[in-house]
């Protein structure tokens, strides 16, 4: 019995995020989804066939952005950031505290409390303005039935 309901490919995550570093710190340079940090590291490196951001699982957050090098980080889409460096044995990426990214989920937590409570409050408003309009109409049918009545007209 086959199962037509069932994943046809490998489960699908988040994009990796590659942060590269300058002298003014670090900027946020593409989203990669790649399926570890190797292939996003190697998707944002120039190749000899065209340049990284043209690459159909990059998306480029800037024009015109370097290489992946040594020193630039390559956070998880489970939010574990990684900072490549070079070892003896070649690159490597070690796990590291990334306060940039930190920042940015804290942002974003925030963006998020504050569009919750927005909702929240036009949510409110507009149930009041319907409430309202509904009252004005029960108003309204109530003095339309007295006229009539007045006028000697029954329904």
């Amino acid at each position: 019995m086959s199962d037509d309901n069932r994943s046809r490919g490998p489960a699908t995550r988040g994009p990796y995020q590659v942060w590269h570093r300058s002298d003014e710190g670090f900027t946020p340079v593409a989203l990669v989804n790649g399926g570890n940090l190797l292939a996003a590291i190697v998707f944002t490196m120039s190749r000899t066939d065209g340049h990284w951001q043209d690459g159909e699982r990059v998306t480029a957050l800037v024009p015109d952005a370097r290489s992946t090098n040594i020193g630039d980080v390559i956070v998880s889409p489970e939010g574990v950031a990684h900072e490549l460096t070079a070892t003896d044995h070649g690159p490597a990426c070690v796990p590291i505290d990334f306060p940039p990214h930190r920042e940015q989920r804290a942002l974003f937590a925030e963006w998020a409390a504050d569009y919750a409570a927005a909702r929240e409050r036009d949510g409110r408003t507009t149930l009041e303005a319907l409430r309202s309009v509904a009252a004005d109409r029960r108003d309204q049918s109530t003095n339309d039935k007295q006229q009539n009545r007045e006028d000697g007209i029954e329904r």
